[in-house]
């Protein structure tokens, strides 16, 4: 019977010194987990000639768009013109259960063309969280200067409107050929 008691005792210690281990050893190995870092953006920091219309792409180390941290996230962004004035954005995070591949990918969307031949800078705040709770804990400031070129970079000079004027312009021109005859 002393025995057992014993065992017990020496059972209930042994655990204890464990748990005290595992307690003692889990901040340590938290502490090396990767802390959350941008990896990657487009345009980079630093790019010039970049198209006024381009929507500004970031990569960041871990899901930054899970529903748990998105309304946090969003408010994570500006947008900065030369004069330090706030260009209005749009945040574009995509949902991570639709398009896992995406959860560590950000885009920020100015809501207009930005001006020809000027600089700007993206400014991540450091409230920035991944799904993991792993904050940026520092402002990050990309910049990056647009072409000076007033025409997208990419695609055609010719825009939808244009487009449909000169459609019209055609139509109403066949039209009075026919009135003439």
């Amino acid at each position: 019977m002393r025995f057992a008691a014993h065992s017990r005792y020496l059972t209930a210690f042994t655990v204890l010194a464990l748990l005290m281990v595992v307690l003692v050893a889990l901040p340590a190995w938290a502490a090396t987990e990767d802390p959350l870092t941008l990896s990657e953006s487009d345009p980079a920091d630093g790019a010039t000639g970049v198209a006024v219309n381009q929507k500004i792409k970031l990569v960041f180390s871990k899901n930054v768009v899970n529903m748990a941290v998105a309304e946090n996230n969003e408010a994570c962004f500006k947008l900065l013109n030369a004069s330090d004035a706030e260009v209005p954005i749009t945040v574009v995070l995509p949902d991570d259960q639709v398009e896992p591949e995406r959860k560590r990918e950000i885009e920020i969307v100015p809501k207009a063309n930005l001006l020809p031949g000027q600089t700007y800078s993206v400014h991540v705040a450091p409230e920035l969280k991944s799904k993991s709770g792993d904050t940026l804990g520092e402002e990050i400031v990309l910049t990056f200067t647009t072409s000076t070129s007033a025409l997208p970079a990419t695609g055609s000079a010719l825009t939808a409107p244009a487009v449909l004027m000169g459609l019209a312009l055609v139509g109403a021109g066949l039209g009075l050929k026919r009135i003439r005859r």
